[in-house]
This record gives C-alpha cells, sequence and structure tokens, in this order.
C-alpha cells in the first residue's frame, strides 16, 4: 500500500535560500534607511536648537552662572602668593 502523498499545504513551510537572503537584505537595507533618517533627524534638530532665540538665552544665563559660580569658587580657594 503506498503512503498518500502530502500537498503542498500540508508541508512545513521554508524559506529557500535565496528567497531567505531576500528577506534578510531587504531588513538590513530598511534598517540602514531608518538609521540615516534618524541621524538626518538628530541633524536637523542640532541646528534647529542652534537658532532657537528661548534656548540660546537659556543657555547664555547658565553659562553665566556657571562663570558666576567658578569666580566665587575661586575667592574661597586659598591663595599663593610668589615674592
Amino acid at each position: 500500500m503506498e503512503k498518500p502523498k502530502m500537498s503542498s499545504s500540508h508541508r512545513h513551510p521554508t524559506l529557500r535560500p535565496r528567497a531567505l537572503a531576500v528577506v534578510l537584505a531587504i531588513g538590513l537595507g530598511l534598517g540602514g534607511v531608518a538609521r540615516v533618517q534618524a541621524q538626518s533627524l538628530q541633524e536637523l534638530y542640532q541646528t534647529a536648537r542652534g537658532y532657537d532665540a528661548s534656548y540660546l538665552a537659556t543657555r547664555a544665563s547658565v553659562e553665566a552662572a556657571q562663570y558666576r559660580y567658578d569666580q566665587a569658587r575661586g575667592l574661597r580657594l586659598p591663595q599663593i602668593g610668589l615674592g
């Protein structure tokens, strides 16, 4: 008695090596595009921040406060005099 042949719908799904390579290439390609896009968005954000007046004013204020802190701290440190 012969074994009944299984139809193609009953077989386990497997990818051929070429199909697997194509799927991997597409996946890696899309990942590369997303990475490039993210870098571009990050660069756009950084550039836009460089022209934002409120951001630049806040940044200047923080830098000025840090400078004043360093000056005040320097006055409290011991002084060494030569001569």
